[in-house]
């Protein structure tokens, strides 16, 4: 395996040169794709709630730690 100048360098500060020795990611080519046909869902006419906080009079849920629950 030929080690360039820049592995050499790795080396000597000690840091791993097959690491830095990695080729680039290259991107997909997006043209030599085909068309998908995933169905999209229909629109509802559900409407959306913002979520709203407990009032500080009701008791906080807490869930308990796995190794303290029972069997029960």
């Amino acid at each position: 395996m030929k080690i360039s100048q820049w592995g050499r360098l790795l080396i000597l500060c000690g840091l791993s040169a097959l690491s830095a020795m990695v080729p680039p990611i290259i991107p997909l080519d997006s043209s030599k794709c085909g068309t998908t046909d995933v169905p999209v869902p229909p629109a509802t006419n559900l409407k959306i709630v913002d979520f709203k906080l407990p009032s500080s009079s009701t008791p906080m849920r807490v869930r308990p730690t796995a190794h303290l629950v029972d069997s029960e």
